[in-house]
């Protein structure tokens, strides 16, 4: 034996150890060949701890007890020698360990062969059955995944998961799900005496059922959550094993020998449920018919007629199941799970009434109504089986009825007649339905087209007793059909007539006009393009009150279960329809496929040359073909109030202040439109301040260039709501933009994640219900964040790093010192909230006209000139990409003015000019501490600050802990050979600790070039930068910084939450 722990005194000479037992033994827990062995308990214990290594846990397994020899039953266990927990939800080794010493009995702890696995099979259809049942979002993300493990793991690994991939399998779309390491035990007590079945009550089902309360109540003391499948007295465990070069290990504790009578629970019922009134609904709902019908139920049989496919195996004279309530477990799926049992009434002991038993943890409460209740609302038979006398015992049973003459070849019109011939008989409604099964099952008919032939069967065979019918006048014809055209004559002799006072549309078949539906006619085909181009209907219904309204409706819909969704919309929609008109509706929703379909987009901006949607889907002028945007996808707000002329005339009024935001805000707009026409990433503007200076009413400027400026109506609206409705709000501004207001509703840390995630111009993925993966967002344009606090100073309150990077993506103005304007000029720029929608295609018209969209790529190649134009010669990269923003405001300032949209430069005073609003912009965005100019000082300010934050931390005062227990070290002078109070930085935090935008070699020679390190000449004469050695330390290559440096009083400390 190797790796075995021996502790709390386990003694191999204990005397205790002779004790004879009996173990029930086999080649594996599949096995029909289980055989009884006599040993000791000693010999038991040398055999639990003897790990094997085995590429599978498939082995030599036993039963912790005497059972009679042959096929594994728990009615032929005599007794147990042993009580097993099997814990699998993660605890740890030392945490399990003490627990069970402190237990104070005798016990072996061995891993099993999954022990430190990182990944499971999580059954979609249980996920979401679960999320529905806890009233949780039925979206499958990593965050429900973890919510559902854990159910069954503790929260340190089951808030690690993953879903790394699906897969398709038998039991239906599976996630694969990683996670940290699990660790897996079995933990065995040897019993002071065997616990025997029969001495439990005057039945062995007493001892059977008595049992599971014993590692019930061993689990409570442990504090840990056990598998259940362990509480069924006839377990199957695996001897321990470990897959090759897998850590493992066996425990052994001392203490005394469990009593289990001390586990069983106080009262006249011990360890037998105390209760049978079911817990569940459907459970309840069954209360009723227990009383007058559940004696005598034959369970089992009902199964085997009804639902074969859920049988798993016969155990004696009762059969394990699938689980009713499967999708409770901890395994949801498994067809290897013999957890669940179902017996006759009278089956295994002398009560009358039929049992249900799931031994799993999350079942341990439902009852056999709660479970047979389950089956009915699942469908695996009838509930007019409930009352049959043929499945009771107790009641004398008829004839069976004759098998129905149908072969696999039987064409439809044979089955057709062997269901009329069936529903003719005088059966009662339950043999009539076993007859129809067995009916199908002959002919090989799949039961959804069953049940339709046998649908259209009974409609036939129903007599109709309709009221005459009256003709609609000449006139009321002539306009109904206007708006919906009958079918053509191809597809059958159409009419319409008056019914119950309102007009039908009538088939005539030959034998007479048949009544159908009221009037609805497909007006279009709709092919959604951001969809994988999947087809639909746009359908227009009349209802009741002699309204219309249309809807759109996939071909998804149309050709699946029948049609029932389309159907259901057409019911809604107001639309009448009998029996034989529901699938008249379906069959020429099928065979119509309208010309020339309705293209709907979900995002707008630039679709292909030549074609571009506002938000709201309107595109300009010369546009042909019919396009829409999704309605899903569109602002809630009205587009177009107004006029344009009113528009530019509130616009003058704005680039006639000296209020730069009011002048830059158009601009912003239309500058979005052409970072999409050029394919760029996305550009942000900030504007703060302490006070109100015009931030709000500068991104309503913004907003009403293409519509509502109310806020969350159109482009603009606070920075609030899940990650999703921002990538929303993104998706929505592609081609237009969007103007975030109150950035104080996020902190620092998730703003700069924001920044980063919009300039990137995609969403994160996401899985659909079934698991697949869901196409994420995408946009393009320029956005602008209001708010009172500049970003950075914002994320340094959050206490996280600042990345340079930042500044190459948003500029920032700080509007501080704009002055207020009078009411009267404000409320000339403010008409433009009442003018909105017109500016931004006429924008586009312009951009266009001039073959811009043609001749994007040479259109780049401007706006690179002019940053770097702007930026000036010699400028960094950084720099360059951050005047881009500048550049792209002057060309959309440049487009807007040749489209006669904002004022020309001869008419606007000085210092108001085009090249002079870009100008200013220019110069204060580069008074910001976002400036890419000060890229190399922001780094070297957030690693200071990060020192100064992880003092006491991760930044000790001392070496005791020694390297890799911290991120850095604060040494006073007497501590070190420097002469002076220091931070020690290894290099390999370096990086890390300032952000990430220099590498440690560069940063460190911005801090040597800035006097801020201590450095040292080697014996040849070379100043060096990097220490090897450090004292207390070793050699650990690192960077020693002054104190002074760090600590000065130029670092800004993080402002107060």
């Amino acid at each position: 034996m190797s790796k075995i722990t021996v502790l709390n005194g386990f003694d191999e000479a204990d005397p205790r150890l002779n004790m004879p037992i009996t173990i029930t033994r086999a080649n594996g827990v599949n096995s029909t060949r289980w055989k009884p062995i006599d040993t000791t308990l000693g010999a038991a214990i040398r055999m639990f701890t003897d790990h094997k290594e085995m590429a599978h846990k498939n082995g030599h397994a036993v039963v912790l007890g005497d059972c009679v020899e042959g096929p594994r039953r728990a009615t032929a266990v005599k007794s147990l020698s042993f009580l097993a927990l099997d814990i699998d939800s993660g605890v740890g080794r030392d945490a399990l360990v003490e627990r069970v010493i402190a237990s104070g009995h005798m016990a072996v702890i061995h891993t099993t062969h999954s022990h430190g696995s990182t990944s499971r099979k999580v059954l979609c259809d249980a996920l979401v059955q679960w999320a529905i049942a806890n009233g949780r979002s039925e979206e499958i993300t990593d965050g429900l995944v973890q919510a559902y493990l854990a159910r069954s793991m503790v929260e340190e690994v089951a808030t690690t998961a993953q879903i790394t991939a699906k897969a398709d399998e038998t039991a239906g779309p599976t996630l694969i799900v990683s996670h940290s390491p699990v660790s897996k035990f079995r933990v065995l007590f040897p019993f002071k005496e065997r616990f025997v079945l029969a001495e439990q009550g005057a039945l062995q089902r007493d001892g059977i059922n008595a049992y599971p309360a014993l590692p019930r109540a061993m689990s409570e003391i442990l504090a840990v959550m056990h598998d259940r499948a362990a509480e069924d007295v006839a377990r199957g465990f695996y001897l321990p094993s470990h897959a090759p070069g897998a850590a493992f290990e066996s425990i052994v504790v001392g203490g005394d020998l469990l009593d289990w009578r001390t586990l069983l629970p106080s009262g006249p019922n011990g360890g037998l449920r105390a209760t049978n009134s079911p817990t569940t609904t459907a459970g309840k709902v069954l209360s009723s018919w227990a009383k007058a019908k559940a004696e005598g139920f034959q369970m089992a049989d009902v199964i085997e007629e009804f639902a074969p496919e859920r049988v798993r195996d016969r155990i004696g004279l009762g059969l394990v199941i699938e689980c009713p309530h499967d999708h409770r477990h901890s395994n949801p799926g498994d067809a290897n799970d013999m957890a669940c049992l179902a017996m006759n009434a009278g089956d295994g002991s002398k009560t009358s009434r039929f049992a249900i038993r799931c031994q799993h943890h999350s079942c341990a409460d439902l009852t056999s109504l709660d479970h047979l209740g389950a089956m009915i609302d699942a469908q695996w038979f009838p509930a007019a089986v409930l009352m049959d006398d043929d499945f009771n015992a107790l009641i004398e049973t008829s004839a069976p009825m004759p098998p129905i003459p149908l072969t696999r070849e039987a064409s439809t019109e044979m089955v057709e007649t062997a269901i009329r011939n069936i529903l003719c008989t005088d059966l009662g409604e339950l043999e009539k339905a076993r007859a129809l099964k067995e009916a199908r099952q002959q002919a090989q008919v799949a039961a959804a087209d069953f049940k339709l032939i046998e649908k259209r069967v009974r409609r036939e065979m129903t007599p109709s007793a309709e009221p005459a019918t009256a003709p609609i006048s000449a006139t009321e014809a002539t306009r109904l059909q206007g708006q919906f055209p009958l079918p053509s004559p191809s597809h059958g002799d159409f009419s319409m007539r008056q019914f119950d006072g309102r007009p039908w549309v009538y088939l005539d078949r030959g034998d007479g006009p048949v009544r159908l539906w009221t009037p609805w006619t497909i007006v279009a085909g709709t092919q959604h393009v951001d969809q994988a181009g999947k087809r639909g209907l746009r359908i227009a219904a009349l209802d009741e009150d002699g309204n219309t309204s249309q809807f759109d409706v996939s071909a998804r819909d149309i050709f699946s279960a029948f049609g029932g969704e389309f159907r259901m919309r057409l019911r809604e929609a107001g639309v009448g329809m009998t029996e034989a008109g529901e699938a008249q509706c379906v069959r020429l929703a099928r065979e119509i496929a309208p010309s020339s379909p309705i293209a709907i987009f979900d995002h707008g901006g630039w679709r292909d040359e030549g074609l571009f949607l506002s938000p709201w889907g309107s595109t300009p002028k010369g546009v042909n073909r019919p396009v829409e945007m999704a309605h899903e996808s569109m602002p809630s707000g009205e587009e177009q109030c107004g006029t344009l002329d009113g528009w530019t005339a509130a616009t003058a009024a704005a680039w006639g202040t000296d209020v730069l935001q009011f002048r830059v805000a158009p601009l912003i707009s239309f500058a979005s439109v052409l970072v999409d026409m050029c394919g760029q990433d996305s550009f942000f503007v900030a504007w703060s301040s302490r006070t109100s200076r015009g931030k709000s009413t500068s991104a309503k400027l913004q907003a009403a260039v293409w519509g509502s400026t109310k806020a969350r109506a159109g482009l603009y609206g606070p920075l609030n709501g899940t990650d999703n409705a921002v990538e929303a709000r993104f998706a929505m501004g592609t081609g237009a933009g969007y103007a975030f207001d109150e950035t104080n509703l996020v902190d620092g840390g998730k703003l700069q994640l924001m920044i980063y995630k919009g300039s990137g111009n995609a969403g994160n993925d996401r899985l659909t219900r079934s698991a697949s993966l869901r196409k994420a967002r995408t946009w393009r344009g320029m956005y602008t964040l209001t708010g009172e606090h500049e970003i950075m100073g914002k994320i340094r309150s959050a206490g996280v790093a600042a990345t340079t990077g930042l500044g190459a993506r948003v500029v920032e103005i700080d509007c501080e010192a704009t002055s207020p304007l009078p009411r009267e000029t404000m409320d000339g720029i403010e008409a433009a909230f009442q003018n909105t929608g017109h500016a931004g295609l006429a924008f586009v018209s312009s951009v266009i006209a001039q073959g811009l969209n043609r001749e994007r790529d040479e259109f780049w190649q401007d706006v690179e000139h002019k940053a770097v134009e702007i930026a000036g010669d010699g400028a960094p990269p950084a720099v360059v990409r951050a005047a881009r923003i500048a550049a792209l405001l002057w060309f959309a300032g440049k487009i807007a003015q040749t489209a006669g949209l904002i004022p020309s430069d001869n008419d606007l005073g000085l210092g108001q000019s085009l090249d002079e609003t870009i100008a200013e912009f220019w110069r204060r965005a580069q008074e910001s501490s976002l400036t890419p100019a000060n890229s190399e000082d922001v780094t070297i300010q957030t690693l200071f600050e990060t020192l100064l934050r992880g003092r006491g931390g991760r930044v000790p005062d001392d070496v005791s802990g020694g390297f890799g227990k911290a991120d850095a070290w604060r040494l006073d002078a007497h501590l070190t050979k420097f002469g002076e109070d220091a931070y020690v930085v290894p290099m390999s935090s370096l990086k890390e600790l300032s952000g990430g935008a220099l590498n440690p070699k560069a940063l460190a020679g911005q801090l040597r070039a800035r006097g801020h390190l201590i450095t040292y000449r080697r014996a040849d004469g070379e100043e060096r930068t990097a220490f090897d050695y450090v004292p207390g330390l070793g050699k650990v290559s690192s960077v020693v910084i002054r104190a002074s440096a760090v600590e000065g009083d130029d670092v800004m400390l993080p402002l107060a939450a």
